[in-house]
């Protein structure tokens, strides 16, 4: 099967073009949102672990192994999602009521 096939058949969109163009908008949000993350964390002196790791797993899953998450996505990914939620921690446990 072929790229444009697949994307006929599975995605619902006419191909390549028109899969970009209707996750333009949604990749531009999530690139701000992690562009802000990562600001907030080098300002903020955040980073991670891998006890962090352990932690982000435990509560998300229930058990530190992630191994077949790292093996899938890759550990730069799952630093990347731990750093956020840490980065969302932090804001909430900072924030001031007005």
């Amino acid at each position: 099967m072929d790229l444009d096939t697949f994307l006929t058949d599975y995605v619902g969109v006419s191909g390549i073009d028109e899969l970009i163009e209707s996750n333009e908008e949604d990749n531009a949000n999530n690139a701000v949102y992690s562009l802000v993350a990562q600001a907030v964390a080098e300002d903020a002196g955040i980073f991670v672990k891998d006890e962090d790791l352990d932690d982000f797993f435990i509560a998300n899953t229930g058990s530190s192994d992630y191994s077949y998450y790292e093996e899938e996505l890759g550990l730069p990914y799952l630093m990347q999602l731990t750093l956020q939620q840490k980065v969302i921690d932090f804001i909430i446990k900072n924030a001031v009521l007005l």
